[in-house]
């Protein structure tokens, strides 16, 4: 978990917008026996950007809708919060490409100063490519759609469909681009990711359990870190045990916000 923010974290001129990934949320309640007890899904680190002056929004979009139907969302949150105000997006997994969406085709690009992505998968996911055809054969994404269900964003995630979408939504000329990549010896890595990790290791090289560095790829700027998938966003193990191993989630996002605050001076 992210610790609160040391004095080497910048304050930053214009707020950060978080931006979650697939299957994701803002915030959340679970109700124990003695009350209910919050977290976020970036954890600890809204608290960590604000506590060094920042200001920090954590935005909701449909979990497993569309990145057009994501992206619509995080606009109008952005919108709402914001105006048309300048604002630095940082966006994991799915997000970042929500992020791109509304920029270059949801009308984001005069406000968005930076787009940061923390392993999103650029070039599409082999996991989704195994899972949508495993689930097409089964008939399963018919079925969740019978119910009412969105499995639309498991088909965008696709290599193929991520392709497409790379081919149709370029960078926008005034918006800073920027990347994390991640990842970890196996034995590191989350015990729930060393199928994807080895799926995807064996298909697209290194990477954190979801996203190959290779995919994770893009921008002006591109660092690559030693964390699984989870650690990016804060959910790290204090000790290593069968949830992976520890990562320094402090550090990762030290360099993220060190990145914005030079581009703001510059």
């Amino acid at each position: 978990m992210a610790a609160p923010a040391p004095a080497n974290v910048p304050n930053l001129r214009h707020p950060v917008v978080l931006a979650h990934g697939l299957l994701g949320f803002s915030r959340v309640a679970v109700t124990l026996g003695f009350g209910a007890v919050g977290t976020s899904y970036f954890r600890g680190i809204p608290e960590r950007l604000a506590g060094a002056g920042v200001r920090v929004f954590q935005t909701s979009v449909p979990p497993t809708g569309s990145i057009a139907r994501r992206s619509a969302a995080l606009r109008d949150a952005i919108r709402a919060e914001f105006g048309a105000a300048p604002v630095h997006i940082v966006a994991h997994s799915m997000g970042g490409l929500d992020a791109r969406h509304a920029i270059t085709h949801g009308g984001l690009g005069g406000q968005v100063v930076s787009l940061t992505t923390l392993s999103t998968p650029h070039r599409g996911s082999p996991v989704a490519d195994r899972g949508t055809d495993v689930a097409r054969r089964l008939r399963v994404l018919d079925m969740l759609r019978e119910i009412g269900g969105d499995s639309a964003a498991f088909e965008d995630l696709r290599t193929d469909a991520c392709a497409a979408f790379n081919a149709e939504t370029p960078d926008l000329p005034g918006v800073r681009y920027a990347s994390v990549g991640a990842t970890m010896p196996r034995p590191g890595i989350a015990m729930t990711l060393r199928g994807t990790f080895d799926l995807i290791r064996e298909v697209d090289g290194d990477n954190d359990g979801l996203v190959s560095v290779n995919s994770a790829k893009w921008g002006e700027a591109f660092d690559v870190v030693t964390a699984d998938h989870f650690d990016l966003i804060g959910w790290t193990p204090p000790v290593a045990s069968p949830l992976g191993h520890p990562a320094d989630v402090a550090s990762i996002w030290d360099g993220v916000l060190a990145r914005l605050a030079g581009w703001e001076r510059g």
